[in-house]
């Protein structure tokens, strides 16, 4: 459900949405490495992994990202900011998409890091931009 690709030469944290798997008795955490297309890359490092209860941050509504203050706002899972292409602003999220002869079951979830109380809204609609690269 979570694909890491490329050279990373620093430590970086990443973090996975488990709500899905939430009061469920047996949730199995399993890490898998694939080399394909004659890969020569000597493996990968994991460090400090932890399971912990996600504290929801305060969403508001009407709710609004931009994405220039960052992924506070989100659980990026394999997003990221980039600054090289956006509608306007100084950031926009970005996902590079697996090849499914290579990866199966990968679920790249940019998941809100919060509830929304859309108990007194009347007419609610989530409205985004989206451009996509081949």
């Amino acid at each position: 459900m979570y694909v890491v690709n490329g050279t990373q030469n620093d430590w970086q944290q990443h973090s996975i949405d488990l709500s899905w798997w939430a009061g469920l008795a047996n949730v199995p955490i399993r890490f898998h490495i694939d080399r394909w297309n004659n890969e020569t890359a000597d493996g990968w490092y994991i460090d400090d992994v932890s399971v912990s209860e996600q504290t929801p941050i305060p969403v508001s509504y009407p709710f609004f990202d931009g994405f220039d203050q960052g992924l506070g706002n989100w659980i990026p899972s394999t997003w990221h900011l980039v600054s090289d292409y956006q509608n306007d602003g100084a950031y926009s999220v970005y996902n590079r998409v697996a090849d499914d002869n290579n990866i199966t079951y990968e679920q790249p979830m940019l998941s809100m890091a919060g509830w929304m109380d859309l108990t007194n809204a009347v007419d609610p609609q989530l409205i985004f931009l989206v451009a996509r690269q081949y």
